[in-house]
């Protein structure tokens, strides 16, 4: 039964990957990643947060957890998932 509470678990986290937003992905992967790594991350994806109001040189911003939550009731108020 562990297995298949597992499974489901797993599919759960890929659905969410999958169907969530730049946010969720920068707060699963990209936030763990050192500055220098960040700034060729963002550097090669110019395209990533586009749907956030956040400009490309304040992207150091991401890393304050009380930041992405404002971000994420913006995204709430312009229809978003947020």
């Amino acid at each position: 039964m562990q297995s298949v509470n597992m499974k489901t678990e797993q599919c759960i986290k890929f659905l969410n990957f999958i169907f969530g937003d730049d946010l969720d992905f920068y707060e699963e992967f990209a936030i763990h990643l050192s500055d220098e790594e960040q700034e060729k991350f963002f550097d090669d994806n110019p395209d990533f947060m586009c749907d956030f109001p956040v400009k490309r040189d304040k992207m150091y911003l991401l890393k304050d957890r009380m930041f992405r939550g404002i971000l994420r009731k913006i995204g709430k108020c312009e229809g978003g998932r947020g």
